[in-house]
């Protein structure tokens, strides 16, 4: 009985290695089987046992070589398939992330100018109607400035004096509102010229070259923008 499980378990094994050995290098398996049958029909030596028991460990040996270097060099070209995958990928995520910064910026930028529009726009939006509202404030001024203040005093006509007093109050309100939203006059009499702010009309020789002389019409700045330089004259060196 022992020597018949003996007999058995040769057998297993030895078809299982001459398969995978017909496999591999192209045996037929049916001559194999035959041979199979034909070796358990007849007695067998220990010897022979042992031999075919040998075969058999060389053959699969054998089959697991070729199946180890099969599959080596197939998990090497899937390696290589996937650095060369995730290389493409890399590449395109940062190309992605390079003009995802970009439009990011771009949209930054974009955002600040229409804010600095806007914000020019509600600043400066009045622009126009300021430097027409100048020249009713310059009318003010000379009606003012061509009555003596002292003719006024002196004067029984007390409508013309109310009246007088009613453009005094007038232009100074005009000014208060002028003040109120941005506008702010330049007067530079004895200051240094500067022409962002100042208009040069004529020059006089003087001991203070550079400097202003006279203003002959006030300049006005809305919100530190000049909308009307002064108007005025110069000091240059004596000859």
């Amino acid at each position: 009985m022992t020597s018949l499980l003996i007999r058995t378990g040769y057998c297993l094994r030895v078809h299982s290695s001459l398969f995978r050995y017909s496999v591999v290098y192209g045996k037929n398996l049916a001559t194999w089987t035959d041979r199979l049958k034909r070796w358990h029909s007849s007695p067998k030596s220990d010897a022979d046992s042992k031999a075919i028991n040998e075969r058999g460990a060389t053959a699969n040996i054998d089959t697991s070589s070729t199946e180890s270097g099969a599959d080596d060099a197939s998990l090497s070209q899937l390696l290589k398939e996937k650095d060369e995958t995730i290389e493409k990928q890399s590449s395109a995520l940062d190309e992605l992330k390079d003009k995802h910064l970009r439009a990011l910026a771009e949209t930054e930028n974009v955002r600040q100018r229409m804010g600095k529009l806007v914000e020019d726009a509600r600043t400066f939006g009045i622009q126009r109607f300021a430097k027409d509202m100048l020249e009713i404030a310059d009318i003010l001024e000379k009606a003012i400035d061509s009555v003596n203040v002292e003719v006024v005093k002196e004067s029984s006509n007390e409508e013309f004096k109310s009246l007088h007093k009613g453009l005094i109050m007038t232009s100074a309100q005009l000014q208060k509102i002028f003040k109120k939203n941005g506008l702010d006059k330049i007067n530079p009499k004895g200051e240094k010229f500067n022409p962002d702010f100042h208009e040069v009309l004529y020059q006089v020789q003087g001991d203070k070259p550079g400097f202003v002389t006279e203003v002959t019409q006030i300049g006005y700045l809305l919100h530190g923008r000049t909308i009307r330089p002064a108007k005025v004259g110069v000091f240059v060196e004596q000859q």
